[in-house]
Order: structure tokens, then sequence, then C-alpha cells
């Protein structure tokens, strides 16, 4: 059974990739996760980075050695990012042997507070509509 993955860059396929501006849900510890999950289908690489930055500034840093099964490497981590007046970053590079390439970069991630409100709104439909508060 084949996995349906979603964004490529070169080699690196990721089903699980951060986009720019996303929140992610503060849990019980105030933190939230950012997960990255996805697949190297070429063996010219020999391990990967991740760099998270806090305000454009680097945070932290990890380098994970690839391990390659039937032509195909998996990368899967997890991130935490503490619910704060902060934006993150995220930079992933690639490694051959002693050079480094940017594969791919995400700004703009936040923690917080996510609600679901449904039921009645209370929008504005327009000149029929003066008793709206607005």
């Amino acid at each position: 059974m084949q996995m349906a993955l979603g964004q490529k860059f070169n080699a690196f396929t990721f089903s699980q990739l951060p986009q720019d501006y996303q929140l992610y849900p503060r849990e019980s510890d105030n933190q939230g996760t950012i997960v990255l999950e996805g697949v190297l289908s070429s063996n010219e690489y020999q391990s990967y980075s991740v760099r998270l930055l806090r305000n454009g500034i680097a945070k932290s840093y990890k380098k994970t050695t690839l391990a390659f099964s039937n032509g195909t490497a998996k990368i899967n981590e997890t991130l935490k990012i503490p619910a704060e007046l902060a934006e993150y970053g995220l930079e992933i590079y690639g490694f051959k042997n002693a050079d480094s390439t940017l594969i791919v970069r995400r700004n703009n991630l936040v923690a917080g507070d996510v609600f679901y409100v449904t039921g009645q709104s209370n929008a504005w439909i327009g000149p029929i509509d003066d008793l709206v508060y607005q």
C-alpha cells in the first residue's frame, strides 16, 4: 500500500510539513507540537537537519543521519514551540558529505489557543440589519 504524500522538494517528499503562518493549538503543557514526516527517495543526501528559529534568531538545531531501506529513508521529527508572543521559523537542510542545501523554509509559526465557534452568527448582512452590534 502506498501512502499519499503532500509536498515534494527535490528528493524530499513530506506528508506533514508546516505552512507559513500556521497556528498550532496550545496543549496542556502550554506548547504546540510541530510534526515533520516524510521520505527521502534518493541516497544523494546522507543526513538532514532541522533548524528552529524564534523571531528570526536560531533557537535549536538538530542533525539526523538518514537510514536507507529499499532506496528510501524516513523523516520523522517532532518539535515543541511555546504559546507566547513570538513567531517561529523552521529550516530543513539536506547534507551531501560536508555541503548542505536548504530544502525548505517556513515562517511565522505560532502556538496558542484555538476556538471553535458554532451556532448563531451575529454577522451583519447589510443595511436591512441596523440592530446588529458592530
